[in-house]
């Protein structure tokens, strides 16, 4: 694996079984400076969310236009960092933040996976909320 497909926080682990093939330098470089021009850092350690402030979506994910295309942030940001996203796949933010673009909080996993992740997240905000209004003080 290149250094650039490892994260730079030990808390943060690689990917097993996903070994990205590095992005173009000349061209990866030119990415990575247009995206940090729109990115607000979290407080200054390894695994702090790079938080969007260009353009964003309905969603609230980040957009960038690239070759006259406008793309989603995040995705953008994996490939200048990390690579090409294996298969086109879904990219999970690990953070839950739609706005976050750090490359390593940004997990590529199947459709299914990622629709069942989502599905069981809702199913435990509504569980989470019923009890709260029922007034059994749960969260």
């Amino acid at each position: 694996m290149s250094a650039l497909t490892r994260s730079p926080d030990p808390g943060i682990p690689d990917l097993p079984g996903w070994a990205l093939a590095p992005p173009d330098p000349a061209e990866a470089e030119q990415l990575r400076k247009r995206i940090l021009t729109h990115v607000l850092k979290m407080p200054r350690s390894a695994g702090a969310c790079w938080l969007w402030r260009g353009q964003r979506d309905g969603a609230g994910y980040g957009t960038i236009r690239i070759g006259g295309r406008k793309r989603l942030a995040h995705r953008v940001a994996f490939e200048a960092w990390r690579g090409p996203i294996p298969g086109g796949r879904p990219l999970h933010h690990k953070c839950s933040r739609p706005d976050c673009v750090q490359p390593w909080h940004l997990r590529p996993m199947t459709a299914g996976d990622h629709n069942r992740l989502h599905a069981a997240k809702r199913r435990r905000a509504v569980s989470t909320t019923t009890r709260v209004a029922a007034g059994d003080g749960h969260r």
